[in-house]
């Protein structure tokens, strides 16, 4: 049985483990960086969401989980998780892969910015995060999870929401379930290593879905 419920403390170990397996497992990169890099996400996304949703097994375990925001970004939770946030960015430093990890970051955000840029429609809301377990998958959970964040957006009075993804995420499943592509970017990261299975550049996107 799948239970909804907030975000407690002890979701961050289940949630920073389906971040690395997600986005960093089959990359080459030090352990301990991708470590650092699950949980750097981790605080980042917790900065910039006030609505946190954790689908949970009859264990009590974290199996799916949304990360979003209406209109605006709470300000008090940006600050509060700010430290953290910096202080795990402080850590990659050390690292050679680390050190990669954040010029990524930082170009990403730019690259985020100048997305932005193309969207002509007013955004209103934000998916910033969301993953489901994959053993989980095809029982409603990310349908659930969905659903709620909304109602929750309805409530807040916005008519729509945005997200950022890219080729290395499945973006056809947004192609397929209502979502309009508003904003595209190829991306040059200067590795040798960042081609797709073609041999094509990557490309980031901005999807829109109207509520």
């Amino acid at each position: 049985m799948i239970s909804y419920r907030k975000l407690k403390h002890k979701d961050k170990k289940y949630i920073t483990n389906y971040i690395n397996q997600a986005w960093f497992e089959e990359e080459n990169v030090n352990e301990k960086a991708k470590k650092l890099y699950s949980i750097g996400y981790y605080y980042m996304y917790l900065r910039l969401s006030n609505y946190v949703e954790i689908a949970t097994n009859e264990q009590n375990e974290c199996v799916g989980f949304v990360f979003g925001r209406g209109k605006h970004v709470n300000i008090f939770r940006y600050l509060y998780y700010t430290i953290p946030y910096l202080i795990t960015g402080l850590r990659l430093f050390l690292f050679k892969d680390g050190r990669r990890g954040l010029k990524v970051e930082f170009k990403t955000f730019k690259i985020n910015k100048n997305l932005r840029k193309q969207v002509k429609e007013k955004i209103e809301g934000e998916l910033q995060l969301f993953i489901v377990n994959e053993n989980y998958r095809k029982n409603g959970i990310g349908t659930t999870l969905q659903k709620n964040f909304i109602e929750y957006l309805k409530k807040h009075n916005s008519n729509n929401y945005s997200l950022y993804t890219d080729t290395f995420s499945n973006y056809q499943y947004y192609d397929n379930n209502g979502f309009k592509k508003v904003a595209e970017m190829e991306v040059d990261f200067g590795f040798e290593d960042q081609l797709q299975e073609d041999g094509s550049l990557p490309k980031y996107f901005i999807y829109l879905k109207s509520i």
